[in-house]
């Protein structure tokens, strides 16, 4: 069987977090490649699944076709995650033997994955399908080096996922937290309710995150303007992170001498 998986699938599906899967099953020792096609300068994806992999080389447009082929030669394995913005009959790849693996939605509209004639393996995902892509708008924020008052951010990702932006179908971001912890916000039109997830990541509890941080959003009619401005009241001020972060370790101590 090929060691390479082309994963494809409308936006919200869950085909990264098919590839979550995938890598939880492999060895840590094991060298494993990912490339977020779609992704461009923004890893959103490939932050979170770095952290569930000591070994995942994530790949970026620029060094892809030399180290695909690097990858596929050892026989690492390669997971391969097509935008839904990117049409199937486009792509193009430097490999042989490529395994494709679509995804599709348990509700909804048929879509042109459904009638991919490529796929070697149709899988049914999570969400709903839209009805159409042509008006699917993608608005992305990059954030990192911001950290977030936990209170305003939930007001604003219920704002987000309830309509007050646009109609969103998917909606997905890492977040810096004011204590120092760095979480996943997931969100999926056609499912209850949002996941939330720490990542495994060390606290960040001297100035700034340096690690990526933003925000992408999948929808019709959305607001970006106003997504901006009501995130830019989420932020945590440089006084007040200091003041956190001096309590936070303070905390932390006072933990320690009592053991």
């Amino acid at each position: 069987m090929s060691n390479v998986f082309l994963v494809a699938g409308p936006s919200g599906v869950g085909k990264t977090h098919w590839i979550a899967e995938q890598l939880q099953q492999h060895p840590p020792s094991q060298e494993i490649a990912y490339l977020n096609l779609g992704g461009g300068s923004f890893p959103l994806d490939a932050s979170y699944l770095e952290t569930l992999h000591p070994k995942l080389d994530c790949l970026s447009d620029d060094d892809a076709p030399v180290k695909l082929v690097e990858h596929q030669g050892a026989k690492n394995p390669i997971y391969i995650e097509v935008g839904f913005h990117i049409a199937l009959d486009s792509l193009v790849l430097p490999l042989v033997d490529c395994r494709n693996i679509v995804l599709v939605p348990p509700k909804g509209p048929e879509t042109d994955w459904h009638h991919w004639t490529e796929a070697d393996e149709v899988i049914v995902g999570v969400g709903t399908a839209p009805e159409s892509i042509v008006n699917l708008q993608m608005q992305r924020a990059l954030l990192s080096g911001e950290v977030f008052d936990p209170p305003s951010l939930d007001i604003f990702w219920q704002e987000v996922i309830q309509g007050a932006y646009g109609s969103v179908q998917r909606a997905k971001a890492i977040f810096n937290i004011a204590d120092g912890q760095t979480f996943l916000f997931n969100f999926i039109s056609g499912l209850e309710g949002s996941d939330y997830r720490p990542l495994d990541v060390p606290l960040c509890l001297d100035g700034r995150p340096q690690r990526f941080s933003g925000l992408e959003i999948v929808g019709e009619g959305i607001d970006g303007a106003g997504i901006t401005e009501t995130l830019q009241d989420c932020f945590v001020t440089d006084e007040m992170l200091v003041q956190y972060q001096a309590y936070l370790k303070t905390a932390q101590e006072t933990v320690a001498n009592a053991n």
